[in-house]
């Protein structure tokens, strides 16, 4: 099947295009998709991953999650990644309510570590970028494999239209 890639410098961008028809599909966490599908016809056609690529990286001074209560932490408020940021500070005995949550996207937390933010939720090559500047890796996600599964999605009517052309790019996918 003929695919034309669409790639993002800021992945969240990818979701309203989505949503509004600009884009056929997309690969997206399950928490993006179900956001998306509040807005338009959505279909998953597969898991590809476990949602465990992910990291939260920190300050340096900042060495243990423990460390974060009283902090700001950067994160996509209302995502999946929210849900990671909880279950890591519950892993410590924390609460979210020990934090201060502060509404970023992943591609901006290298940048903003040590002013707006003292720890954000990352993926790559956002997790380099940010280490490089020497900020520490707090937390791989691989520590809650599961949490939220990574998922291929297309608008219904592309489904519906496409069926074959799906069958065939899921073929190529995992071939």
């Amino acid at each position: 099947v003929k695919v034309q890639p669409v790639y993002y410098d800021t992945f969240s961008l990818a979701l309203p295009d989505l949503a509004s028809g600009q884009i056929d599909g997309g690969l997206l966490a399950i928490g993006d998709a179900i956001n998306v599908a509040r807005h338009t016809d959505l279909r998953v056609v597969a898991v590809y991953d476990n949602g465990s690529f992910n990291t939260v990286v920190s300050v340096p001074e900042i060495s243990q999650i423990k460390d974060l209560a009283g902090k700001r932490v950067g994160v996509q408020v209302g995502t999946s990644y929210e849900l990671l940021i909880s279950e890591m500070l519950a892993s410590v005995g924390l609460k979210m309510s020990d934090v201060t949550l502060v509404n970023i996207d992943p591609e901006a937390v290298p940048a903003s570590l040590g002013t707006t933010i003292d720890a954000g939720f990352v993926y790559e090559p956002y997790t380099t970028e940010a280490i490089n500047k020497g900020n520490h890796l707090l937390l791989k996600s691989t520590e809650f494999v599961g949490l939220y599964p990574d998922v291929i999605v297309f608008r219904g009517a592309i489904v519906k239209e496409r069926g074959q052309d799906i069958e065939a790019f899921l073929k190529a996918w995992f071939e």
